[in-house]
């Protein structure tokens, strides 16, 4: 068994972890990476309609390529946006 202070185990191991660490990099360039672009807090007005488009919070040249879950108690997703027309009973803060 060699040792490991040894000139050709540590060269070996170099390269290997080389090899290793340039992997995820290739794999990166492949995939796009998403950038939510969400204000702190949205506001709505009861009885009238209050969207968020799904294409104007992500930052890709092709929003419809991805799929996207929105979890509020109110409104409902679409295939391309997020809808609510509050009641006056749903005034208040609601997790989004």
């Amino acid at each position: 068994m060699q040792n490991m202070n040894s000139p050709r185990l540590l060269i070996r191991f170099s390269f290997l972890l080389l090899l290793l660490s340039s992997l995820p990099a290739t794999a990166a360039e492949k995939t796009e990476s998403l950038q939510l672009t969400l204000p702190p807090t949205f506001y709505a007005v009861p009885g009238v309609e209050m969207n968020i488009y799904f294409d104007n919070i992500v930052l890709t040249e092709t929003p419809e390529k991805y799929q996207f879950e929105v979890s509020c108690k109110l409104g409902k997703t679409e295939q391309n946006r997020w809808t609510l027309t509050p009641a006056a009973s749903d005034a208040g803060e609601h997790p989004l």
